[in-house]
């Protein structure tokens, strides 16, 4: 998400020049930014009470310590 690689709205509405007000979540509940998915967006919060949101950021997280420790491991060599 930092890269602005994403499909959020934020994003893809400063592609189209639409402006920063008009860039709302489908539920039309906040301008769908990066923070608002993750915090506040109702559909999120849904993801995270059923455990699919929470068994993602588990297995990306895995990955992450993986990958750093593949990094950490050619900087000692």
């Amino acid at each position: 998400m930092r890269l602005s690689s994403h499909q959020l709205r934020v994003e893809t509405g400063h592609w189209a020049q639409i402006t920063f007000e008009q860039r709302t979540c489908e539920y039309n509940t906040g301008i769908q930014s990066e923070h608002h998915i993750l915090l506040s967006c109702p559909r999120s919060q849904t993801k995270i009470s059923t455990g699919k949101l929470q068994q993602s950021v588990r297995t990306v997280s895995a990955q992450l310590a993986d990958y750093c420790r593949l990094i950490l491991n050619l900087y000692r060599t």
